[in-house]
């Protein structure tokens, strides 16, 4: 009977100890931690968030942050962009994010709007803004050529033109259009986003402007070549 008692308390004894390695080793996990979506790299602001740049990891759950990104709810944030710089192993949460129109699409490139075919424009145009884009006739009559996205504006240097109290490191400038009161340079050329269709009739619109330029010599002295009139949108 002693040895059978002493059966039963080793049994038990292992059964404990069974419970509590089950305890350390998962139940303390299922109970007192919670899966969340953090970064795998460091993710500067304004990046485009798409799924190799998320991991998952279990935290205790007294530290997740609120509105944490979870991996049931990550592909809602696929194809938003980064509003501050995320730092490696971070949380991530849709307050970090921000819907982004900014990119570009397929059958979309970047392309030049060289200077000396630019007629009109405003000194306060900035990376990210909507332009009308137009372009005079002969008659000194515009046709507006259609809306599209500035992705670069050029000093004759080839740099950048921005506020002069921007860092520089943000996607775009958002400053409000009557609040860029001073510039790094003055534009020259611009860079628009649009398809090769539109970029092909922007061209032919620049070169009937600039024959009929040509043919009128009293056209070529008022206006040069310069055809086009950039005008600032809303969107």
């Amino acid at each position: 009977m002693t040895r059978r008692k002493e059966w039963i308390g080793i049994v038990l004894l292992l059964v404990v100890l069974a419970g509590f390695v089950a305890w350390e080793g998962w139940g303390r996990a299922r109970f007192r931690t919670t899966e969340v979506i953090v970064a795998s790299e460091e993710i500067p602001a304004g990046t485009l968030l798409d799924p190799s740049l998320f991991e998952r990891a279990n935290l205790e759950k007294s530290s997740v942050m609120e509105g944490a990104i979870v991996p049931e709810t990550v592909s809602r944030v696929i194809g938003k962009r980064a509003a501050v710089t995320i730092p490696k192993k971070s949380q991530i949460s849709e307050t970090h994010l921000r819907d982004s129109d900014y990119y570009l699409a397929d059958g979309e490139s970047v392309y030049l709007l060289k200077g000396e075919w630019i007629s009109l424009r405003s000194s306060s145009l900035r990376r990210g803004d909507w332009i009308d884009l137009y372009t005079l006739s002969g008659d000194e009559t515009f046709s507006k050529l259609g809306r599209y996205r500035v992705s670069f504006v050029k000093d004759v240097n080839e740099s950048e033109v921005r506020n002069t109290n921007d860092p520089g490191n943000a996607e775009f400038d958002d400053t409000p259009v009557l609040s860029r009161i001073s510039s790094t340079a003055a534009v020259w050329s611009v860079e628009i986003i649009a398809t090769e269709g539109d970029y092909a009739a922007i061209l032919d619109a620049v070169w009937r402007a600039d024959n009929e330029a040509l043919s009128s010599p009293a056209t070529v002295k008022k206006n040069g070549t310069a055809s086009l009139m950039l005008v600032q949108v809303s969107s």
